[in-house]
C-alpha cells in the first residue's frame, strides 16, 4: 500500500496532523514507497529539530573558536527568550531519541503530535522572529569607530 494512503490511516486513529502539513511545516517530503511511513515523518521532523538546534546553540553558546558572525548575533537576541525555546527544541530531540528505541506506532504517532503542537505553537514563530531579527539588524548594522570591535573570549 501507497505509504502516504497507509498514513491517512494511521491519521485518523492517532488524530495526527495532514500529512502536507507536517510536510510543509518541517520541510521534508514522505516518499510514496517508504516502508514504515510513520518512521520516515519522524526522522523529516529530526531534521528541523537538529537544524534548529545548532543554530540557536551557535549564538546561545559561544566558545573561543566561534565564528565572528555568533559573536555579534548573540548580542543581537534576547538570550533568556531563546534558551526557552532551545529547552523546548531539546526536548522534543529526546522525545525523539526515546522514540527511536521504543518506536511502536503509538509512540511514533505521539512524537509526531508533540512536535507538531511545538512547532505550531512557540518553536516556528520564534525561529521566524529570529531570522528577521537577525537580517534587520545585519542590515542596519553601524561599525563603530574603534579599530577593532572584536569581543574577546579567551
Amino acid at each position: 500500500m501507497d505509504a502516504r494512503k497507509k498514513y491517512e490511516k494511521i491519521r485518523k486513529k492517532y488524530k495526527l496532523p495532514k500529512l502536507e502539513e507536517l510536510e510543509d511545516m518541517f520541510a521534508f517530503k514522505l516518499a510514496k514507497d517508504s516502508e514504515n511511513d510513520l518512521y520516515d515523518i519522524c526522522k523529516g521532523i529530526l531534521e528541523s529539530i537538529d537544524f534548529s538546534k545548532e543554530i540557536l546553540e551557535n549564538i546561545l553558546f559561544l566558545h573561543e573558536g566561534s565564528p565572528p558572525s555568533n559573536i555579534y548575533e548573540a548580542n543581537f537576541i534576547e538570550t533568556r527568550e531563546c534558551f526557552r525555546i532551545y529547552r523546548k527544541i531539546m526536548e522534543l530531540k529526546w522525545k525523539y531519541v526515546k522514540t527511536y528505541f521504543d518506536s511502536n506506532e503509538k509512540n511514533l504517532a505521539e512524537f509526531i503530535n508533540e512536535s507538531y503542537k511545538s512547532w505550531n505553537g512557540k518553536i516556528k514563530k520564534y525561529l521566524i522572529d529570529i531570522s528577521e531579527r537577525m537580517e534587520k539588524a545585519w542590515k542596519n548594522y553601524k561599525e563603530k569607530d574603534k579599530k577593532n570591535n572584536q569581543t574577546y573570549l579567551g
